[in-house]
């Protein structure tokens, strides 16, 4: 379908101040660090969306030096800190996005 007919096309006023194209990048590319899969026992805490404080086994799915993606039967509230702690005891503050 065309939405825009030739006739009323917008022209720029001043072509030399067009906005260029960005070229397009996959969400790989994006990335600040490569992904490392994984299936790794985890605990969690901190507050739900419930505001109610929890402590819970999790899995731990992709790992990177920025973050990781962790699977767990709750709702957390986005922008919530929580400790991540592995098995070994290491615990860190993460942020849910």
């Amino acid at each position: 379908m065309n939405f825009h007919s030739p006739e009323r096309s917008l022209k720029p006023v001043r072509p030399d101040l067009m906005p260029t194209a960005k070229p397009i990048r996959s969400q790989t590319t994006k990335r600040r660090s490569s992904r490392m899969a994984l299936n790794a026992r985890v605990e969690l805490s901190g507050e739900d969306r419930q505001k109610s404080h929890f402590s819970l086994l999790a899995t731990a799915t992709n790992l990177n030096k920025h973050g990781a993606a962790v699977q767990l039967q709750r709702e957390l509230r986005v922008g919530a800190t929580v400790v991540v702690q592995n098995l070994r005891g290491t615990a860190v503050p993460a942020r849910v996005r």
